[in-house]
Parts: structure tokens; C-alpha cells; sequence
């Protein structure tokens, strides 16, 4: 009882000096040095903080550390992250069909956006009244007036969001990149599940009735199919005998025992999901057939050649988009990194690539060659390696490029995405593509992420056309989320309200785009917070040198102001170049995985049959049905009209009813 009593009396005493320090510190404010004062707070929150439980002390101490600029590297951000991030809550109601789902997500959504502005307004309040660590978003209070204004806006903004006649296909936002379960074969079965008779012994049925329930069924088997081939000897008129053998090409290739099925499989396990050859070799091999990494590579450059007209085809195809977006990422081929090891050490090393170094070595090469590789056939019309900028020399980093736009601009099915890998960049591949461009196409939109090495490289080209460069709001964003521990307060206000543009490009997916409402709310919602983002970027620029990663952040924010914000009054732009960067993510994890890392041949094969898988994604073409038709078409007739066989013809062709 007396420890008790101690502790009552010594937490009552240490009450009593804490409202005594609190109102000597009221009292002389305007005369204590603005660190003095800074140091009494700090002292008032750590003596709370042990008095408390340990979770209110881990949270100050966690505060105290950022104001010191102490942070353990476990709590800094690996990446930038979701601009929005989690918008569920626990006890959220569940869904029930798509239109209840629909009608849930716009309520989360006008909670969301409001929430949003409510806190854009109370972080600025922040970053105006205090430049310190330890002050709390909770400790801001909105009065009625202020309350009446938000409630005034957000309903403003949902009634420009509705505005319109309903979703415009042009302006339908790119899909996730990977396949969907609309995308594969389903076979359908019926079975009857029966009562066991003998629980009817000794009862009286009185009627029966059927409940249907559906059951999803996933094998992975190896179809072994045996070909009776039918032969017969013939004798002509001269008496000379020879041999008629049934042809096999309707179930698969010549001299390879395995069927068509087996290759689009293949294709799709290997470039659409990054499964390793030799591990899918040994998931295949079965006593009697061994599957080698090397067969099944051999396999996968067979339907590549294949599919290279319909590569070469659509690329030409996109040459007259209205709207080109793209992005690089570096490559590791191991053909290449050995060659540069050996040019170390001998100068004179001949390139692997030397004959197609160029279109026009490869066309040369491939007039000389009855058997010419993909690497001659793709390089005769999109070249390999390319000269620097600055005129010095070739390039040197091997790159996969993708670019990817629309061939029919009021159809989103007709979305060509397209992999080259080769020495060079987005602005070459680029370049390349608009040397097919017609000349009644004069305008033209680019997206990027606005470096040099992006832009159109011959100066020739970029006359003929008037190309207008879209920034990417991403990568304005990224600085501040990787480098938030620089400066938490600040990077934390400049994140919430790139929140807020990437929120209202939400809500105009749920209700669905159409020309007037991207321009309402764009034009007053979006432009309203790019305005925000730009006046505290300047500001920003008086507290952190160019020199460093914020104060670089905000200067590219104002140099690249028009660029960045050229979506907000043209609705088939997008607000970032994500979606390049998504289909792009999936090369790190397959250049680790497959054989085809080892050989540009190999890599060659990848970029066709990834552009093919990729494109019938976008074209809602049924992926292993696609694959099938076209390997057993005739490859005179493909080569001959590949516009028959691309992915968007074969979706129009075979489309069911809805």
C-alpha cells in the first residue's frame, strides 16, 4: 500500500510541475528562443510518453527520431508504392453481384475524396503554422464554415464527375498486363451426384429434387497421343514405285513429336509466366519422353518464327497511333556480357551482332543467307545498335523497349504492345516506328518519362511531325516517397495531394469516361491541385538545393510543368506512363529464369512472343486458341497477309454474343 500510495503522489506532483512549466512557458513565450521552446515541448511529449503505455511511447519516440533525422533502415520505403494506397476498412460490406459492388465503390469513393481535401487543407495548415516534426493532423480543427466548404466542393466534384452520356470506349484506361481467367480455355462437364441408395432403405420418398453446385477442376497433365500414320506404296506408269505418307501437320509440326496444343502452352507458360525451360522440362518428362531445356528452347524459337510476320506487321501498324507510349529496362544476355569481358582484354573482338548491326548489314546479311536468323530478319526492319546522341560512338547498354498505343483509336482492343530488345532506347525504337508514319497523321502524342534519351532521335523525323510530349505524374511523384525521411513533414504533404490526382482518376474509372466528364473534372479538380503541387514545389526549392533528390524532385516539377500537366486538357492522355512500367516488370523476373537469357537469339524470340501474348490480352483473344490457329495456318500464307492474323482479327473473327 505504501509503494502505492508513492507512486499516486509522486504522478500527482509530477502533474502539478507539468501545468507549472506549461503556463511559465504560456507566460514568457514571446521572450524564450524559438529553440528553447522547441526543447520544453520536446521535454513535455517524452515525459508523456513514458508515463503512458507502450504504444504511445513508441509513437514519440518514433517522432522525436524523425525530428532528429534518426530512422532505422527497416522503416524506410524499398519503394514508391501505391499512390493511393489500401481504401478498405474492417467491416466493409461485401458485394454481392457487379452492381452492388459498383454502387459500394462510389460511396467508398465520395468518402475517400473527401477525406482527401479535408486533409490537403489541414497539411497545408500545418506547413504553414509549423515547420516542426511534432505537431498532430488531429490537433487541426476545420470550423462550420470551413466544414460547409468542403462538403460544398466534394459535391460539386461528384456532379462533374457524372456529367456526360456514358463511357467512351477511346477513352478507356489500360488494363492490367497479365492474363485474366476470360483469357484461357474452360471446358465445361456435367456430373450427377446421386443420394447412396442405401440410405433410402425403409424411408418413403416423397419427391426429388436437384441442387446444382459448381466445382473448378485444375490439372496439369501430359496427353500422350498416338499417330497411326497411313502409308502406301504407288507404282507409276514407268514402273517406278514410291511412297505416299499421310500427313501429320493438323495435330503438329514436322519433325517434332508434340502437338500444337503442347507449343501455344508452352509459349504461354514460358513468356507469359516466366516458367524456367529446364523446370518445365522436368515437370513434362515422364519415363519414356525426357523433355531438355534445350528442346523446349528450340520449340520456343520455332513459334517465334512463326509469329515474326505479325510482330513485323504490328509494329508497322502502330506507326499511326494517335498516341505512342513506351519505356526501357535494362537487359543481362549473357552472349552479350561475355563479349564485353573479352573486348577488354582484346579490342579487336568481333561484335556477335556485327551482321545486323543495322538495317542495312541485316538486309545485306539476308540476301546472302538461305536460313537467316531472327536476329537478321527483325534488325532488317528495326535495326540492332545505335549511335549515341552526342555523336560519339555507338551505344553501349543492352535495353529491352517497350512501346505499345492503339492502331484504331476509338477501339481499345486495338492496343498493340510491342518488345525489341537491342543498343538503344525508347527514342530510337521510336524513331524507327515513325519512319513508317503516313504524312496526313501529322500529330502525334508521346509519353514518357520526358529524358532526352526518350525523345525522337532523327531530327528529320521530328520536323515532319507535330509531337506533343506528355509527362508521367509517377515519376514526378517517386522522389518524394523514396527520400520522404529527408524531409517527413514536407514529402508527406507534396504525397497526399499527388493522392488526390490519382483519386479523381479513380473515380472517373468507376462511373466510366466520356469526353465531358474527364474534362470537368480535370479541368477544374486536377488543374486546382497541380496549381497546389507547384506553389509548394517552389517552396520547397528555397529550402532544398537542385543538388539534392527533394530539391531536384521540385525543380523537375517546374520544369517540366506544361508536360506534366498536358493530360488535364486532353482526355486520351493518360495521368502516368504506368502501365509501360507494368508490362515491363515481368522481364527482371524472366531474364532470371529462362535459357533464353543466355543468346540474343533467345532474346529475340522472348520480345516476339511476349508482343504476340500481349497484344491478344489487350485484343481479348482467347490466348491458347489464338496461339493454336495461328501455327496451324500455312507460314506462306501468314507471311504473306499477316494482317489476317493478328490477335484483334481472330477476337473480331471468332467473338460470341454478349
Amino acid at each position: 500500500m505504501t509503494n502505492t500510495k508513492k507512486t499516486k503522489s509522486e504522478s500527482l506532483c509530477s502533474d502539478c510541475r507539468k501545468i507549472e512549466l506549461s503556463t511559465w512557458v504560456g507566460e514568457n513565450a514571446e521572450g524564450l528562443p524559438s529553440v528553447v521552446k522547441d526543447a520544453l515541448s520536446h521535454y513535455n511529449l517524452l515525459l508523456d510518453g513514458l508515463a503512458g503505455d507502450q504504444r504511445r511511447l513508441r509513437s514519440t519516440l518514433l517522432q522525436l527520431r524523425r525530428a532528429l533525422g534518426i530512422l532505422a533502415s527497416s522503416e524506410k520505403r524499398k519503394s514508391s508504392g501505391d499512390p493511393i494506397g489500401s481504401t478498405a476498412k474492417p467491416g466493409d460490406q461485401k458485394p454481392k453481384n457487379p452492381k452492388e459492388q459498383l454502387r459500394l465503390s462510389l460511396i467508398r469513393y465520395q468518402e475517400l475524396e473527401a477525406w482527401h481535401k479535408a486533409l490537403v487543407k489541414k497539411n497545408g495548415k500545418k506547413i504553414k503554422k509549423l515547420k516542426g516534426a511534432l505537431m498532430k493532423i488531429e490537433d487541426i480543427e476545420f470550423t462550420e464554415e470551413e466544414l460547409s466548404e468542403n462538403a460544398k466542393e466534394s459535391a460539386e466534384h461528384m456532379n462533374r464527375l457524372t456529367l456526360g452520356e456514358g463511357p467512351q470506349d477511346e477513352l478507356e484506361s489500360p488494363k492490367q498486363a497479365f492474363m485474366q481467367g476470360g483469357l484461357i480455355r474452360v471446358d465445361e462437364e456435367i456430373v450427377t451426384a446421386s443420394v447412396n441408395p442405401e440410405l433410402l432403405v425403409d424411408e418413403k420418398i416423397v419427391t426429388r429434387m436437384m441442387d446444382e453446385r459448381t466445382r473448378y477442376s485444375f490439372n496439369l497433365t501430359l496427353s500422350k497421343v498416338t499417330v497411326e500414320v497411313e502409308k502406301i506404296v504407288v507404282r507409276d506408269a514407268g514402273s517406278s514405285t514410291r511412297i505416299i505418307s499421310a500427313s501429320t501437320r493438323e495435330i503438329g509440326p514436322p519433325k517434332m513429336d508434340v502437338t500444337w496444343d503442347f507449343l501455344a502452352n508452352m509459349t504461354i507458360m514460358v513468356a507469359q509466366y516466366a516458367m524456367p525451360f529446364n523446370r518445365l522440362g522436368t515437370l513434362l518428362t515422364v519415363p519414356d519422353k525426357h523433355f531438355t531445356s534445350a528442346k523446349i528452347s528450340r520449340m520456343f524459337g520455332y513459334v517465334a518464327q512463326q509469329f515474326r510476320p505479325i510482330y513485323l506487321h504490328n509494329f508497322r501498324s502502330l506507326s499511326n497511333a494517335r498516341l505512342l507510349s513506351g519505356d526501357d529496362t535494362t537487359t543481362r544476355v549473357v552472349e552479350f556480357s561475355r563479349f564485353l569481358k573479352e573486348l577488354q582484354l582484346d579490342p579487336e573482338t568481333e561484335r556477335p551482332w556485327y551482321d545486323f548491326a543495322t538495317r542495312e548489314t541485316a538486309e545485306a546479311t539476308f540476301k546472302q543467307e538461305a536460313k537467316p536468323s531472327l536476329g537478321v530478319l527483325t534488325a532488317k526492319e528495326l535495326g540492332f545498335e545505335f549511335d549515341r546522341k552526342d555523336g560519339n560512338g555507338q551505344k553501349k547498354s543492352l535495353q529491352t523497349t517497350v512501346l505499345w498505343g492503339r492502331s484504331e483509336a476509338e477501339d481499345p482492343r486495338s492496343a498493340i504492345v510491342f518488345y525489341r530488345s537491342h543498343i538503344g532506347g525508347f527514342g530510337n525504337l521510336l524513331s524507327i516506328c515513325l519512319s513508317n508514319r503516313q504524312a496526313e497523321f501529322k500529330d502525334l502524342i508521346v509519353q514518357s518519362d520526358l529524358a532526352t534519351v526518350n525523345l525522337v532521335s532523327d531530327a528529320e523525323l521530328a520536323a515532319r511531325f507535330e509531337i506533343e510530349l506528355a509527362g508521367c505524374t509517377s515519376h514526378a511523384r517517386r522522389p518524394f516517397a523514396l527520400y520522404e525521411n529527408d524531409d517527413p513533414d514536407a514529402c508527406a504533404h507534396m504525397l497526399h495531394l499527388f493522392r488526390g490526382l490519382y483519386i479523381y482518376e479513380r473515380g472517373l474509372d468507376l462511373v466510366g469516361r466520356n469526353d465531358a466528364n474527364v474534362r470537368a473534372v480535370r479541368g477544374v479538380d486536377s488543374r486546382r491541385m497541380w496549381e497546389e503541387i507547384k506553389d509548394f514545389a517552389g517552396s520547397m526549392t528555397e529550402v532544398w538545393s537542385k543538388a539534392t533528390k527533394l530539391g531536384g524532385a521540385a525543380h523537375y516539377i517546374l520544369r517540366h510543368y506544361k508536360k506534366l500537366t498536358a493530360y488535364l486538357d486532353n482526355p486520351i492522355i493518360s495521368i502516368s506512363n504506368d502501365f509501360s512500367e507494368r508490362i515491363l516488370r515481368m522481364e527482371k523476373l524472366i531474364q532470371a529464369n529462362a535459357l533464353f537469357r543466355n543468346s540474343l537469339e533467345g532474346r529475340f524470340a522472348l520480345d516476339i512472343n511476349r508482343s504476340i501474348l500481349q497484344t491478344g490480352i489487350a485484343a481479348h483473344a482467347p490466348l491458347q486458341d489464338y496461339v493454336t490457329y495461328v501455327l496451324r495456318a500455312s507460314p506462306a500464307e501468314v507471311q504473306a497477309h499477316p494482317e489476317n492474323f493478328t490477335a484483334l482479327a481472330y477476337a473480331r473473327k471468332n467473338s460470341q454474343p454478349a
